[in-house]
């Protein structure tokens, strides 16, 4: 906590009076790591003598306990929710439609006519582009591994699945990257941009703002020298220039720790820029990942369930809770307790069931039927396994669909 601590106590030594105005100067830490600094500075304020900052910081705290706005999170979502709910597991951050737009005019300013763009995990900009044909003059290209891909099946222009499987080379004049904030991830990306460009091509690589944790600004240093490596020349970063909307699974993960009230726009990213110095496509170094079970997706009324084969021989009840009211406690993929999920929903709730194959033909049994006992004990034998997926099934569908399924819904 300590990297926290010192953003937030010198954002307040500065005369930071706000969430909003914190937010900014806190340069994209997440908002339960302000609010337990926050915390912290208020419990601990018996051995304070600064007691300005503790009243702005009880100020600020009281602040994050408001009552959720729901005018807003539905004014924040109905311009982007035109893809299936975001899910944690596919790193699914939207970008707001101000931000989605900025992005449209920044690429516009950086292409010639005729010129062609590859867009690396960025539906809501490759949407934008179709939509809008004045915008850029330029063939575009999605690559895109999540299943919202294939929603346009059949489209020529969208390439469904892993970039590292995509072989095109020396062929486009801009990539626009947006890879999960893990310098792993950004690497392999940046590789497969690497040989896509053509000599003179620019990458705009979208990375996390250095307040997100405390060895950003390494990665930063870390991707320009491997960037140097792969003949791309770093040219500028442009810090907190985007926006995202505040996905559902995030907002489960912040409320159960108390936190109903912030800006849903809070996140923000930065773009490093790199320009292409020659027009060699090298092929990747990197060892490849090792492969993990394939999450299967299922969606019952606009609620994403995930699901996987990863089963505890020691299991004994047909489901086994793991956190706190079900929720996953963050939205970072680094948590070890990933790996005993095999239920993992939109919403950011989390279960290990006994038996995955069951539990996925029993959500098959409701998409077909509802949520009909008699027609789907005619299919499936009813017993205290089938039941208790059922009851599961049909409690989170409720509290989900309440909680954001119908400001996410689909149009």
């Amino acid at each position: 906590m300590e990297f926290f601590e010192k953003t937030v106590v010198s954002a307040l030594d500065e005369g930071v009076s706000s969430i909003s105005d914190l937010i900014d100067a806190a340069d994209g830490a997440f908002i339960l790591e302000i609010y337990n600094v926050l915390k912290k500075i208020v419990t601990e304020s018996c051995d304070s003598d600064n007691n300005k900052d503790i009243s702005i910081a009880k100020k600020i705290l009281k602040e994050f306990t408001n009552k959720f706005n729901t005018v807003e999170y539905k004014k924040q979502t109905e311009r982007i929710n035109y893809l299936p709910i975001p899910h944690i597991l596919d790193s699914d951050w939207r970008f707001t439609s101000q931000t989605t737009k900025y992005l449209g005019e920044y690429v516009k300013k950086l292409l010639k006519p005729q010129s062609n763009l590859i867009l690396i995990g960025v539906p809501s900009l490759f949407l934008l582009l179709n939509e809008n044909k004045t915008l850029i003059d330029s063939a575009t290209l999605l690559i895109e591994r999540n299943n919202i891909a294939r929603n346009f099946t059949g489209n020529p222009n969208i390439i469904c699945g892993d970039v590292r499987n995509v072989r095109l080379y020396n062929c486009s004049d801009a990539i626009l990257c947006d890879p999960p904030w893990y310098i792993e991830a950004t690497k392999y990306f940046l590789d497969s941009a690497q040989a896509m460009l053509k000599k003179d091509g620019v990458l705009l690589m979208i990375v996390p703002p250095k307040g997100v944790r405390p060895s950003v600004e390494e990665e930063y240093k870390q991707l320009i020298e491997y960037a140097a490596e792969r003949k791309l020349n770093f040219s500028k970063i442009l810090n907190n220039s985007l926006n995202y909307v505040t996905p559902p699974f995030e907002i489960n993960t912040l409320k159960n720790e108390g936190i109903t009230s912030f800006p849903l726009d809070w996140r923000k990213g930065s773009i490093m820029i790199f320009t292409k110095e020659q027009d060699t496509a090298l092929s990747s170094e990197l060892p490849t990942e090792n492969k993990q079970t394939e999450w299967l997706d299922s969606e019952i009324q606009n609620i994403r369930f995930k699901v996987r084969d990863y089963v505890d021989p020691d299991q004994k009840k047909p489901i086994d809770h793991l956190c706190k009211n079900d929720i996953y406690p963050t939205v970072s993929m680094r948590l070890e307790l990933k790996n005993n999920v095999n239920i993992w929903t939109s919403g950011n709730r989390v279960y290990r069931c006994k038996t995955p194959v069951l539990f996925r033909m029993t959500l098959a049994m409701v998409h077909t039927h509802g949520f009909s006992r008699s027609k789907i004990y005619s299919v499936l034998n009813e017993t205290e396994e089938t039941k208790a997926y059922l009851d599961l099934i049909e409690k989170i569908v409720k509290i989900e669909e309440k909680e954001y399924g119908r400001f996410w819904s689909k149009k």
